[in-house]
């Protein structure tokens, strides 16, 4: 069967054409909301996903939400989720699928409903209209809370959850939890990371690996009472082959909020935090897992709470100040080595705190939240200028020097460029939708103007030039 590349989104990593920054925020009334993870479309419009408290089986409870928005981040539609027989519903997590629809990953509350656990992982595929086309439900004992969700190049997909449990010795403890399915949701197999040592794992990402594997971050709550970022590498089956704790200086605890995977290096993103101490840690380390290099930022008045990958191929950080009387959110742009380039704060946006990023097909970034303080009622959606393009004084590059065809496209992509634009672009990249960098091209690849795609799996790209 032929391949497919489905489109591929031009990004030119030091110019684009943006549109007005923008934020606006949307209530729920007096009733809590909270926004966990945002996506945009290819026809620029925004996807907010989460919890809002409403009523649910006629009883007052929280529902899963997907919230639309036009590219200027106005409301389009709001659509809830309830499950029958339970008592609510969050999301945490959306991506878009390789067959155009989405899937999204949660948790699904069954407390007070006689003979179930407390909370179990929910997945579920969601159509463009907003239909739920179907959805499953992964537990325990206890408490499994679904928290990131991959499509891998065959469709199947992986979950990164974590679980509590009791032990032998009816001990609660917490752990990594991985879960593999079909494109359909019913599961091909599940591990779960518990050493039998009394220590809390706290899961926050998974990535795909170069190798095939994956690479699970998050945390570890050691006997002493100490919180330290936690990375385990699996293989392709999910069997782990080793894990590194991030630590901190002596008294601090850590936290991993992202990880990425590129040519062979795993990347984690974390924060340091404590008495009178704020930073950020970035570290990489090889697939076999040995420690390549660690850049700790001198940014002790932020903490850190997501990530994104950039179209070139650095970082952009998202968190709030913590030096004052009144939090506002802060993003810091890092390049591919971990090196700090600039940082914006958002001061208008105090009492509101940003729970995940992204950047925008043209180049700016977005970013999603919710209030603070005595204002848990509303959730943000925000739009702001890459300020990298102040400090890049190359010219720009136009569109019309560029063409790329056919798209979509089966076997090869023909670039064609003008001189100009030619002595300009040293490498081209194509990224997938979880920021992966698949494909690199130096000048001598493409000075014929074709590139070989055959290799790739069906999907959306981004072309960095």
């Amino acid at each position: 069967m032929p391949k497919f590349i489905l489109s591929i989104l031009m990004m030119l990593a030091i110019s684009g054409s943006a549109q007005t920054p923008f934020i606006n925020f949307y209530d729920n009334g007096t009733q809590f909301i909270s926004s966990n993870s945002v996506f945009q479309n290819s026809d620029g419009s925004y996807l907010m996903v989460g919890r809002a408290d409403t009523m649910i089986n006629a009883i007052p409870g929280p529902a899963g939400f997907i919230r639309k928005t036009d590219a200027s981040g106005n409301l389009i539609s709001t659509d809830y989720y309830s499950i029958p027989n339970t008592t609510g519903l969050e999301f945490r997590k959306i991506i878009r699928t390789m067959d155009d629809n989405y899937v999204v990953v949660g948790m699904v509350d069954h407390a007070c409903v006689e003979g179930t656990t407390l909370q179990d992982v929910f997945i579920s595929k969601i159509d463009v209209s907003g239909n739920m086309l179907w959805y499953k439900v992964y537990g325990g004992e206890i408490t499994d809370i679904g928290v990131d969700v991959l499509e891998l190049s065959d469709g199947d997909l992986i979950i990164q959850s974590w679980f509590a449990r009791n032990d032998a010795g009816f001990t609660p403890f917490t752990a990594f939890h991985l879960i593999k399915t079909d494109p359909t949701g019913d599961s091909l197999w599940t591990r779960h990371y518990y050493h039998n040592d009394q220590v809390e794992q706290f899961a926050t990402t998974v990535v795909e690996t170069s190798d095939g594997g994956f690479a699970l971050a998050g945390s570890i709550n050691d006997q002493n009472g100490g919180l330290k970022g936690y990375l385990i590498k699996t293989d392709s089956q999910g069997m782990e082959q080793w894990n590194r704790t991030i630590d901190s200086t002596s008294g601090n605890y850590s936290e991993l909020v992202s990880v990425y995977s590129n040519e062979g290096l795993i990347t984690v993103i974390g924060k340091i935090y404590g008495v009178d101490t704020e930073n950020t840690i970035i570290s990489e380390f090889s697939n076999s897992g040995s420690l390549v290099r660690t850049n700790t930022l001198n940014e002790n008045d932020a903490q850190i709470f997501a990530s994104t990958r950039t179209h070139d191929g650095g970082y952009a950080l998202t968190g709030e100040t913590t030096n004052t009387e009144d939090p506002q959110p802060v993003i810091i742009k890092l390049d591919s080595s971990g090196n700090k380039l600039w940082r914006k704060d958002l001061s208008r946006l105090v009492q509101h705190y940003p729970t995940a990023i992204i950047q925008a097909m043209d180049n700016d970034f977005i970013l999603t939240g919710n209030g603070a303080g005595f204002n848990p009622y509303s959730v943000f959606l925000a739009k702001t200028a890459d300020s990298a393009t102040i400090l890049n004084t190359t010219s720009p590059i136009s569109m019309d020097n560029i063409s790329i065809y056919p798209n979509p496209a089966t076997k090869f992509i023909h670039v064609d460029f003008s001189d100009k634009v030619l002595t300009t672009v040293e490498v081209i990249e194509i990224m997938n939708m979880q920021g992966r960098v698949v494909k690199s091209v130096g000048k001598t690849g493409f000075r014929n103007g074709s590139i070989d795609v055959s290799d790739l799996s069906p999907g959306y790209y981004f072309c960095i030039l």
